[in-house]
């Protein structure tokens, strides 16, 4: 069985991100940990799936879009 990963809106004390977390804990509601800090964040809302490896892969395109795309 391949590994997911889920896009899901986290809300803690306010703030708000968007991350790729483990699918097992893509749940609305549930409060999940995120590293390297460990805060416990709680699910607000559910996006797409990918498998692990098209995360790990994409995970540091946003750099290279941004030499290509600055004049």
């Amino acid at each position: 069985m391949t590994d997911t990963y889920t896009q899901c809106k986290l809300v803690r004390e306010g703030s708000t991100q968007v991350s790729w977390i483990p699918s097992r804990g893509a749940i609305l509601g549930k409060f999940v940990e995120v590293k390297p800090e460990n805060d416990r964040w709680e699910v607000t809302e559910i996006y797409g799936t990918q498998p692990e490896a098209t995360i790990r892969d994409n995970e540091r395109n946003h750099v290279n879009h941004r030499k290509a795309t600055d004049v």
